[in-house]
Formats: C-alpha cells, structure tokens, sequence
C-alpha cells in the first residue's frame, strides 16, 4: 500500500476538500483538481467524515483522503482534523462483487430463480472499466482486468 503525505498548504493549493471538479467536466476548469468519488462515511456529533479520492494533477495518481464538515453552522470544524500533515493512500479502481441480505419472495424460496447471463455481466464490467479510465488514465494494469472480463465472457458463452 503506497502512502503519500500531502501538507494542509498542498492540499489547499489543490482546492481539497471543497473546490473539485467531476472527471466529465475537467476539460471546461482543468485549473480544479479532478475528484474521482466521495463518499460520505459516518456522522459524529459535531460533524460528519467523508471520503474523496482525487487525482493529483502533479503525478496523475489517485489518492484517497478522509475529511471532516461540520453538521450545523455553529460548530467551528476543520476538514483535516487539525493535522499539520494528511496521509493519502494511493487507490486504484476495481470491480467489487459485494454480497447483500435481499428480501426473500417465494418464487425464490421455490426455485424458480432466473439465471443472470454471466457473459453480458462481464462484457458489462470491462465496458465500464474502459469508460471510466479512458485517456491518459487507461493503463496497462486497467487494460489488462477489462481484457480478463471480455476473456471471461468469452470462456462463458462456449
């Protein structure tokens, strides 16, 4: 896991955690720091922590970062937790098969489940991972889990 150390001062300069701007639009402000996913992660009970990965314009890596916001506009927060420094773990994306509680209905509990098409899900995934890494951000290790996906689907429909 590869850790970079990032200075309140650089990460201001980037415009985190507020001053962003979403991958599709990075063309129309390119001077905004490209913010690849936020996610809000739990509440206090002054404030609430997110997480937002970003792509440093400096090394074209992604970074993931926690910040914390304040719940109501009394309460004096900072987005850094009053660190001098902020660890950034450098991510990747990848697809994630996440298993849930659902429902059960009785078609169900009866057998009379519908297979999924294995192959469409996996032309799915690696049609995905090419749409979100396209440009410069593509690279080999990217290229290589969508042709394992189209690979895969292929192997699933002979």
């Amino acid at each position: 896991m590869s850790i970079r150390t990032f200075t309140r001062a650089q990460l201001e300069a980037l415009g985190l955690p507020d001053e962003t701007v979403t991958a599709d639009r990075a063309a129309e402000y390119p001077e905004l720091t490209v913010e690849l996913h936020r996610e809000y992660i739990e509440s206090r009970r002054w404030e609430s922590v997110h997480e937002l990965v970003f792509r440093a314009p400096d090394d074209g890596k992604a970074y993931r970062v926690t910040y914390r916001e304040s719940l109501t506009e009394m309460q004096d927060s900072d987005p850094w937790n009053y660190e001098d420094t902020v660890k950034a773990v450098e991510v990747e994306q990848r697809p994630v098969t996440v298993m849930q509680w659902q429902p059960a209905d009785e078609q169900t509990q009866a057998a009379d489940v519908q297979l999924v098409d294995r192959a469409a899900v996996l032309r799915e995934g690696a049609a995905a991972i090419e749409a979100a890494f396209t440009g410069p951000g593509l690279d080999r290790y990217t290229r290589y889990g969508a042709d394992l996906l189209r690979r895969m689907a292929a192997k699933e429909q002979s």
